[in-house]
Parts: structure tokens; C-alpha cells; sequence
């Protein structure tokens, strides 16, 4: 694919091909077809301190550049985008790996194109520095190069507590931009949550005779009345699956058994870490007991709404009455609707 890509005297020898596999194999990347899992294309590149024609032949593990070698695509898949994505997913991929990387960490990208391709690489957020000094093959080259952008990150040993009740805690992070200056977020956290990772919650979405069961309460922080899936916190050392059946009897008096539980999801990542994970639930039947004191003490009401109106009901609710939407319900029946127009 190298040779058939470039002139006999600019195409990189299957010895250089294979030094480059071997001592910065982390910067070999390769495009695979779906279809059948072939090589589509491949970058690949080596470490420099400096940008010259004689590091172009060899490989500094500490160098802060990154020195581009080929881009290439197979003639039968060529003009259909493949090489704009895979050098973006390739920038990508490079500045993930210098997240943690706090010692001899990639600054820059650098390569040199002939001037007709310099457009499609200023396109891939390259920026032309003029002619390259670097004699490579017959023609004349230009160098082109592409800082490494910081990921932003939270330094996770900065929280500070600004105030705290039972149930939640005001803090201030501390996190770096793209530019690696120091920033101030402000942020919400449950104090039963023990973990950064972990969800505080389970979202239950179960349906019987094609209808959804959710739940209407009252929520003092916005005053108003909800439509809500059933849901609930996931106690100390509780399975997910586990507190979605208890929750689900708890707040319903269903019987459900859980089909599917999803990853973690975060609801308001702007303001909080809290998070759920959806459990998908089918019902076995009706509880023996009556729902708990607390639960009708907010006024806790079984609404079983249909599967295929979901969307207008919920608007329905809102208009007629006043009841307000759970993000992540209403979320379900607008995408609900969407599938009825894309099938």
C-alpha cells in the first residue's frame, strides 16, 4: 500500500515499514474494513527532538515530535473521507495518550506534504510553514505542523468542601483547560456516594400491556409535581439489579426481573456527578405488601402511560395539569417519536 501510494523514490521501504512497527509501535495505527476486517489504510510515524531530514530515518522514544511518515489508503477506497478521519482519529487517539503522560510528552505533529495536498491537511487543523528544507525525492515539499492539544482534567486531590447538609455537599474543583491553566467549577455531590466511579442511583424502565410504569410525586426543589421512571438510591454494597427489584417493589408493588442494566449515565454532568444506571425490568406480578409510609407521604402515585403516545401524554400532563417531565423520561418518548419517522 506504501508503494503504491507514493513514487518508487518517496515511498518508505518495507524496512523502514518494519522499523517503525517495531521500535514506535504506538504510533502505528491502521483503518480496517467492517466488511471483512482487511487493512484500508494505516499512519505511521516516530519521535524526534528536532524535525530534519536525518531524523526522519530514526526513532527518539523522548522526542516532544511527532514526526508524520505516511498516510495512505488503498486505491479502492480512496476520495470517500477515509484519510481526513483516520489522521483526526489518529490526532485523537496521540492526545489521549499524553493525558497522564507528564514526562517526555508529544507537543507537536510535523510533516511535510507537496503543495497540492497542503489544502487537505490545513483541512485536518494542520497550519503550512512554508517550503521544507527537507530534500525528499525529486519534488519540493512544504513542512506543515499541528500542536498536541491538551485533554482538559480535573485534578481529583482538589476538591474543597464549601458546605454540607445530610444528604449533600457543595464543592469547589479545581481543573486545567486546554491550555493547561487552572480553573474553578463548582459542583454538587451526594455524600453517600464513596467514589468517583460508581452509580448513586438505579432508573427503572419496566412496561406491562404495552404501557410504561412511572410514577407521580412531588418534588419540593422545584415545587411541582413529576412524572418520573421509578427509581431509587443503590444502598451500600447493593447490586444495581438488586435495588431496582426492591425499588421497583418499594415504590409500585411490582414484581419485576431485571433483563438488562445499562452503564453508568449522568444526568446534569454541569452541575453534579451524580449518576444511574437504567435497568430494564419485565413485571411477574403484583407484591403482597403496601408501598412504604414515605413514599405516600410525597404523595407517590402508580401511572402506567402508553408505549406508543408516550411523547403527547407527557405533554398532555404538562399542559393539562402542571406535571413535570423527568429529563430522562421525556428523553425516552422524544426518541420514541424519532424512531416512528427514521423506520
Amino acid at each position: 500500500m506504501e508503494a503504491r501510494s507514493y513514487p518508487a523514490d518517496e515511498a518508505a521501504s518495507l524496512e523502514d515499514i518494519r522499523f517503525r512497527q517495531a521500535f514506535a509501535s504506538p504510533y502505528f495505527y491502521g483503518a480496517f474494513s467492517i466488511a471483512d476486517g482487511s487493512l484500508i489504510g494505516f499512519v505511521n510515524s516516530t519521535r524526534c527532538g528536532t524535525f530534519e531530514e536525518e531524523s526522519m530515518s530514526l526513532h527518539d522514544p523522548t522526542g516532544a515530535i511527532l514526526a508524520i511518515h505516511s498516510v495512505c489508503v488503498d486505491e479502492k477506497h480512496r476520495r470517500r473521507g477515509i484519510a481526513r478521519s483516520m489522521l483526526k482519529q489518529y490526532a485523537t487517539k496521540i492526545t489521549i495518550m499524553q493525558k497522564n503522560n507528564n514526562n517526555n510528552a508529544i507537543t507537536q505533529f510535523v510533516l511535510i506534504a507537496k503543495k497540492h495536498l497542503v489544502p487537505f491537511y490545513e483541512s485536518c487543523s494542520f497550519v503550512c510553514d512554508g517550503l521544507s528544507a527537507i530534500v525528499h525525492g525529486a519534488e519540493l515539499w512544504y513542512d506543515l505542523h499541528r500542536d498536541v492539544t491538551t485533554l482538559p482534567r480535573t485534578l481529583m486531590d482538589s476538591p474543597v468542601d464549601v458546605g454540607s447538609t445530610r444528604w449533600l455537599k457543595l464543592q469547589t474543583l479545581t481543573y486545567l483547560d486546554s491550555d493547561s491553566k487552572e480553573n474553578a467549577w463548582d459542583r454538587a455531590i451526594r455524600t453517600t456516594k464513596k467514589s468517583e466511579r460508581g452509580a448513586d442511583a438505579v432508573a427503572i424502565l419496566a412496561t406491562v400491556d404495552k404501557d410504561i410504569i412511572c410514577v407521580k410525586q412531588f418534588r419540593p426543589p422545584i415545587n411541582s409535581m413529576t412524572i418520573e421512571l421509578p427509581a431509587g438510591l443503590i444502598d451500600a454494597g447493593e447490586a444495581p439489579g438488586l435495588a431496582a427489584a426492591r425499588e421497583l417493589l418499594e415504590e409500585t408493588n411490582y414484581v419485576g426481573k431485571v433483563e438488562h442494566v445499562s452503564n453508568e449515565v449522568f444526568l446534569s454532568p454541569g452541575l453534579s456527578n451524580e449518576s444511574v444506571v437504567i435497568v430494564r425490568m419485565s413485571i411477574e406480578g403484583k407484591g403482597v405488601g403496601e408501598m412504604e409510609s414515605s413514599e405516600v407521604g410525597r404523595g407517590l402515585e402508580v401511572v402506567k402511560l402508553p408505549c406508543a403516545s408516550l411523547l403527547r401524554e407527557l405533554d398532555r400532563l404538562e399542559k393539562e395539569d402542571g406535571i413535570r417531565s423527568f429529563g430522562m423520561l421525556y428523553t425516552l418518548a422524544v426518541g420514541m417519536e424519532m424512531g416512528k419517522i427514521t423506520r
